[in-house]
């Protein structure tokens, strides 16, 4: 398939506890001149993503575990329920999975959680401060990754233009930026847009691709969706707009989970 795991892969030590800052600290004796530039790159991308949001290092921790405990005392998540099928709109539903709030079409198959977060508690969650510093700590081993599933689409794309929805820090597009003529990206987190606009000079269009305002002439030769549709609160929506924005004879490209088929004995 299209995806490739980034289980496992190592990534820097935690530099707050002691001993990872010693074995921190003895990695970069082993590094290259060229590594050590990229953690500092790393490193200044955090602090300027803290600064944004008005966090400095040494209350950065517990600022986001006093929002996460307040928001569980004080301001409970918000959450929606759906009583009909976000896919064939059908009201005939089975809960088939109450841990998890996973309920089941009776009449497509189709499978989703209800009740869920709203896309404003969603895009919270994602803006943290913190919450894209797993993959500034994997940039080299997610450069590989983002490297394959270019490797994957090039064959078959149309020449052309690019938009990228839940383009996440700007990687992908970075990557395909000198196959296409033009590449363009939606995201609804600040934190990933500030990496994306310092990191790779790749401005991004903030919000979800159905709230966002294309001018009616605009099309896309090839629109990609990676690990993006699970998430949006109108999958079949989210494909029309796609259709919309696509050239004649445009191509889209879905990737996501199956998650489902390693708990399909309980589902």
């Amino acid at each position: 398939g299209i995806d490739s795991s980034l289980s496992g892969l190592p990534g820097l030590p935690d530099s707050d506890a002691p001993q990872g800052r010693k074995r921190f600290f003895h990695s970069l004796q082993q590094t290259s001149q060229p590594q050590k530039a990229e953690i500092d790159r790393t490193r200044n991308l955090r602090a300027l993503i803290r600064r944004s949001n008005n966090i400095t290092d040494s209350n950065l921790i517990p600022v986001v575990r006093f929002a996460s405990l307040r928001n569980k005392l004080e301001a409970p998540m918000k959450m929606e329920v759906l009583d009909r099928c976000g896919i064939c709109a059908a009201s005939d539903l089975e809960q088939v999975d109450p841990d998890n709030n996973l309920c089941r079409c009776r009449t497509c198959g189709f499978v989703f959680d209800t009740p869920r977060p709203t896309l404003e508690e969603i895009g919270h969650y994602y803006s943290q401060p913190s919450q894209y510093d797993s993959w500034l700590d994997r940039i080299e081993a997610r450069d590989d990754l983002w490297r394959r599933r270019l490797a994957k689409l090039l064959p078959i794309h149309k020449p052309g233009s690019l938009l990228d929805i839940g383009a996440g820090i700007g990687q992908f597009l970075h990557h395909a930026r000198p196959h296409f003529t033009s590449v363009a990206g939606t995201e609804l987190s600040d934190s990933a847009i500030i990496i994306a606009r310092d990191k790779y000079t790749r401005p991004l269009i903030k919000g979800d691709v159905l709230d966002i305002d294309f001018d009616n002439s605009t099309r896309f030769d090839n629109i990609t969706i990676f690990h993006v549709l699970e998430h949006v609160p109108d999958p079949r929506a989210t494909i029309k707009k796609c259709y919309r924005l696509l050239s004649d004879g445009g191509l889209l490209v879905v990737c996501v989970p199956n998650d489902l088929q390693i708990g399909r004995a309980h589902v």
